[in-house]
């Protein structure tokens, strides 16, 4: 299986390729220019990896929530290259590959509740919670708290439904204290990653090859029926509405 993954939700632009036991990865950072520079990305990459376009089998994307910029660029980009060949698209939100990522990290294989947060500025964050656990070699995601966008103070009383939970994100050396000191009073089992975990492209391979079919099969998409997860609505929106 030849894969071609991406990501734009945050500021780094990734881009993996996996083409038979080797994978190939690209990167650049600022999602400001991401419209201009995914593309030569994807074809220097793609070129690194001594492999055409006409031979990938399988499109891999996250699609939000994160940059709104960054979503669109992503997600539009993967459905215009699958359009013409109809390619299938792998697509995964970015908090759930970050739970996975963060799930990898702790190599276990015991039942864990993970927490990814993603920075949505004024003391916002873009959450969820995942169930998160391996069985016959595979791992298996279920989601047990739906994608949410609210203060870290609701966020967390959200999140207190679940006693013991590894929180994971781009803003968690920010919001430590907060984290542990609620976890504290609450009398909570609320431990984090002690380092910042970003989506990544090549984190998409590794979900492809790790987790169940059943839960692959729920996340393959097409030109016309793969969305942006926003979370929120935009800013101009807003302020339309007020």
């Amino acid at each position: 299986m030849n894969i071609l993954g991406i990501d734009t939700t945050d500021k780094i632009a990734s881009v993996v390729v996996k083409h038979l036991d080797n994978i190939y990865l690209g990167s650049d950072i600022n999602n400001i220019t991401h419209s201009e520079k995914l593309l030569p990305l994807i074809h220097k990459t793609l070129q690194e990896s001594n492999i055409k376009f006409e031979d990938i089998n399988l499109l891999a994307t996250t699609n939000g929530p994160g940059s709104f910029t960054g979503c669109r660029i992503g997600v539009s980009t993967i459905k215009a290259l699958s359009h013409p060949k109809k390619i299938d698209i792998l697509a995964i939100s970015s908090l759930e590959l970050m739970a996975f990522e963060a799930y990898l990290s702790l190599d276990v294989d015991i039942e864990k509740y993970i927490c990814p947060i993603l920075d949505a500025r004024n003391n916002r964050i873009y959450y969820a919670v995942y169930k998160i656990y391996k069985k016959n070699s595979k791992i298996y995601i279920e989601n047990s708290f739906d994608i949410s966008n609210d203060d870290l103070s609701v966020a967390l009383e959200n999140v207190s439904n679940f006693s013991s939970c590894i929180f994971a994100g781009d803003c968690i050396i920010k919001f430590t204290e907060s984290i542990l000191s609620y976890s504290q009073i609450n009398n909570l089992n609320f431990t984090y990653l002690n380092y910042q975990t970003i989506p990544e492209a090549k984190y998409l391979i590794d979900y492809y090859e790790n987790v169940s079919d059943d839960i692959l099969s729920s996340k393959i998409y097409n030109t016309y029926n793969l969305d942006v997860v926003y979370a929120r609505v935009s800013q101009a929106e807003r302020m339309q509405n007020e």
